[in-house]
Order: C-alpha cells, then sequence, then structure tokens
C-alpha cells in the first residue's frame, strides 16, 4: 500500500493495539502517547474509540489494557490446529471422567482465557467461552501458567493483576506464593491447596517448543473424592497435558 493511501487515524489506533501487546501491561495515557509519540489529545480520543468498540478496557489507576474484543480476535486467528486437537483431547478426558469439568485455558497478553470447556452439567458438550477468564492466583489453570510461564511472560500477568489487589487474600504474602510454585514447578502439575474448599482441582502446563508453557489443562470435581480417585486424575491429566506438549512440539 502507498503510504499516501493510508488513513491515518487507523494506522495511530494499530500502534497503540500493538503497544498493548508488545508490554503485555496496563498503560497510563501519558504513556501511551509518549511510546507511541502523539500528543495527549490525539490518543485520548484514539483510545475513547477503541475504548468503545471494546478494543481497550479503561481500568483503576487510571489506565488502560486491552479489551475483550482484541482478545478475541486473538483467539479466533492462529493456533486453530492445535485447539482442534486439544478438543480432542478434552472430549477423550471427559469420557473417561464424566464426574469433573476439563478447561483448557490460555494466556493472552495480561489475561488468561479459556479456550475449551465441558462439564457434568452439559456432558457431551464442548464449549468454547467467550469472555470467560481466569484468576492467576485462585484457580489451578492460573496457577499453572503462572509456575510455568517464561518469567517474562510470568511478569505481564503479575503486572495485569497486581498481587496485592487479587492474590493477597488467598496467599497472605508473594513469599508463600512463590514457595508454592517452586514445588509445583518440581511436581509438574498444580493442585491449589485452599483451605476450606470442597472441591478437587488439577491443572497441567501444555508447553510449546521452547518448553515454555503457553497453554494449561485443568480438571476439577465439585466434591473430592478418595486419594485413589486424586491420583487417578491428576495422572489422566498430566497424560494428556504431555500429549498436547509433544503435538505442539511437532506440529505448530
Amino acid at each position: 500500500m502507498r503510504k499516501n493511501s493510508m488513513i491515518q487515524s487507523v494506522s495511530r489506533a494499530i500502534d497503540i493495539l500493538e503497544l498493548f501487546s508488545e508490554s503485555g501491561r496496563r498503560l497510563r495515557l501519558s504513556e501511551i502517547a509518549d511510546l507511541v509519540g502523539l500528543k495527549h489529545n490525539t490518543t485520548h480520543n484514539l483510545l475513547q474509540t477503541l475504548v468503545a468498540r471494546g478494543y481497550v478496557e479503561k481500568v483503576e489507576g487510571p489506565a488502560y489494557t486491552l479489551g475483550q474484543a482484541a482478545l478475541e480476535l486473538a483467539r479466533a486467528g492462529g493456533t486453530n490446529t492445535f485447539v482442534d486437537k486439544a478438543a480432542d483431547t478434552v472430549l477423550s478426558l471427559h469420557r473417561n471422567h464424566p464426574e469433573a469439568t476439563i478447561v483448557l485455558t490460555e494466556r493472552i497478553g495480561g489475561s488468561i482465557v479459556v479456550r475449551l470447556r465441558i462439564s457434568p452439567e452439559r456432558p457431551g458438550v464442548l464449549q468454547k467461552p467467550h469472555g470467560m477468564v481466569f484468576s492467576p492466583y485462585s484457580t489451578a489453570g492460573g496457577l499453572a501458567l503462572l509456575a510455568f510461564l517464561p518469567e517474562e511472560e510470568n511478569m505481564k500477568l503479575r503486572e495485569q493483576h497486581p498481587f496485592y489487589e487479587y492474590g493477597a487474600h488467598l496467599w497472605q504474602t508473594p513469599e508463600k506464593l512463590n514457595f508454592f510454585l517452586s514445588e509445583a514447578r518440581e511436581k509438574g502439575f498444580i493442585v491449589p491447596p485452599f483451605k476450606g474448599q470442597e472441591s478437587f482441582r488439577v491443572a497441567a502446563p501444555v508447553d510449546e517448543r521452547w518448553g515454555n508453557a503457553c497453554f494449561a489443562l485443568g480438571a476439577s470435581l465439585s466434591e473430592a473424592p478418595e486419594i485413589a480417585g486424586k491420583d487417578c486424575l491428576v495422572e489422566a491429566v498430566l497424560n494428556a497435558a504431555d500429549n498436547l506438549s509433544l503435538f505442539l512440539k511437532e506440529n505448530v
């Protein structure tokens, strides 16, 4: 495309979206304006348009982050071959463990997005939820990605979800959380340790070719089973995650 045929406002809006994608964190208006080289008033107008269309979300601070429309667009493109394979895996897990809810999550930007889900309430129905996101601190899938993401990606999640705002009520201190995550990395899977919960939850990372988690596969039971039942579900999730990891390394 010839440079003089470009629509300047569209180009600038894309620059802003790319900035969010690269930074993976919340950004203030002044930061955005400085980083993309625009006047504050121009940046504000572009952000207002992106917010209205759902591609950017205004959050406390005040600051801005990628909106749900941008996350959905990212989900629609790429990794479709893998997700098709993952769908077969999720359905297979469901057939062998119909009492469990099976979930595949993916880290997109600073969010943990649910890609696939199947539950006992709707047996045999594979769901592809729109707009369902997980907390990195309170869910098995979220904690699995937090534990096994490379440091740079891990920081994006933590910046998007500040610990003392989203995780302190569960973990008290970052040190306690980090100790749990280090133990989980040695085991290769996550079982949240929260007291008083009647359910049982487990998740394992799905690694791509460089050994970094980009997805997590999890399962949960509304009532905690006996030890043998827990071990069986953990083994099934680990085996399924390993198979998906191998597929990713060979095909994506």
